[in-house]
């Protein structure tokens, strides 16, 4: 039947997101992948176009500063802002496997570690300054909020250290709000372009009106003449 088709499908996807991970899990590769997957839903969920309002880094690879970043997000300037997705959550996931409260806070402070490493990474790439004109910052995205607040909980000055490197670091629930603006801003923009262009369109409708009013008078006062004419 249909809904059993439909419940086999549901297993099936569930099936492939927990291999997804376990994969990521082992491997830091797929870990950037999955990061990568995650980003691009809320970026499409948000209303982004590809091609228009974001770009995603192909296999052959756009490399600035001989590095390739996930993806670009086009302000309505057409300056542009990286964000990246690839930091390791191996340390993280440990923590939540293990049931050894010391392992466990080892594996939660090499977690911030691992976040605090890739902070400097980023910072080092200064994409921004192959992008002229562009925010000298690069976003950090990590795909859970759990990741985000184990790490902030294990270094509270996370968030200003990276700041001073020139990165933000955004969990979803902030990437989100992040994303928004940028929808919202090409909103705005489109809505005072549609404007500015019925504005001409009316202009350009009056101006037609005009003439044909001036038109219609000069042939009514031709017409009134040639009779005059024609009538002596």
């Amino acid at each position: 039947s249909t809904s059993t088709k439909s419940l086999s499908e549901q297993v099936e996807n569930l099936s492939k997101s927990h291999t997804q991970w376990e994969t990521a899990l082992k491997n830091t590769k797929a870990q950037g992948n999955l990061g990568e997957e995650a980003l691009e839903e809320i970026i499409k969920d948000i209303g982004l176009v590809e091609h228009i309002h974001y770009k995603k880094q192909k296999n052959n690879g756009d490399r600035l500063n001989e590095q390739i970043p996930d993806f670009y997000i086009n302000w309505t300037d057409g300056t542009k802002v990286v964000i990246d997705s690839k930091v390791t959550i191996t340390n993280f996931t440990k923590s939540v496997k293990t049931n050894d409260p010391e392992l466990k806070k080892t594996f939660l402070k090499n977690h911030a570690d691992d976040v605090w490493n890739h902070v400097k990474s980023l910072g080092g790439k200064k994409y921004y300054e192959a992008l002229k004109g562009s925010p000298d910052f690069t976003v950090m995205y990590l795909h859970n909020d759990h990741l985000y607040l184990h790490a902030i909980d294990q270094d509270e000055n996370l968030i200003e250290k990276a700041r001073k490197r020139n990165v933000l670091i955004l969990p979803p629930t902030l990437v989100y709000g992040f994303l928004k603006m940028v929808k919202l801003a090409h909103f705005q923009k489109d809505i005072e372009k549609n404007a500015e262009q019925t504005a001409k369109f009316g202009k350009t409708m009056q101006d037609v009106k005009k003439r044909s009013a001036i038109k219609s008078k000069t042939t009514q006062k031709q017409a009134k003449t040639h009779k005059q004419q024609t009538s002596k």
